[in-house]
């Protein structure tokens, strides 16, 4: 409901590579305040960068003691959470699907790599680039109406639709 989405918005923030956790924490640093109306659930790359991932995210939950860090059942995890936070990886294309709204943040190194991409207008993601860009963009979800919530969260099912379509046959080349 709109009300407690007001109160504390639950961010699900899914690391896509093993650097992910790190840069999540950088933008904390860089803003600190950042998660203050939010409960933050981190969930781990589950398949490598485990000593990274571990000390990455040590270092995100001194800076946040609320947040917590699992691998986990991701539906679960979808369940629980107002908002997706994700990079790389197309993980946070299926929570779309499943109905909640995504930010694609820039948490990247020297290659962004964007699962979205392959959409074409990706105009109904949230995209932030900064510590300030994802403040502002926690504040607006916090603050939408429960029709404005759910109005963000078809239009981007809809994108996801677009990247996980149906097989079209006749698009396949048959030689």
């Amino acid at each position: 409901p709109a009300a407690l989405r007001r109160n504390s918005l639950r961010a699900l923030a899914i690391a896509g590579r093993g650097f992910g956790v790190g840069l999540l924490a950088n933008l904390v640093e860089e803003e600190p305040a950042l998660f203050d109306d939010c409960e933050l659930l981190l969930r781990k790359h589950p398949y490598g960068w485990t000593p990274r991932q571990e000390r990455d995210a040590a270092r995100l939950t001194a800076l946040l003691p609320r947040a917590r860090v699992e691998v986990g059942e991701l539906e679960g995890q979808i369940l629980w959470c107002d908002v997706i936070l994700f990079a790389s990886t197309s993980a946070g294309i299926h929570c779309m699907l499943r109905g909640r709204p995504a930010v694609h943040l820039a948490l990247h190194d020297a290659i962004a790599a964007d699962p979205t991409q392959a959409a074409g207008n990706t105009s109904a993601l949230l995209r932030c680039a900064t510590a300030a860009d994802l403040k502002r963009t926690l504040s607006l979800l916090r603050a939408m109406s429960a029709e404005e919530y759910r109005a963000a969260a078809v239009a981007q099912r809809a994108l996801a639709e677009k990247i996980y379509a149906p097989l079209d046959r006749r698009s396949l080349f048959v030689g």
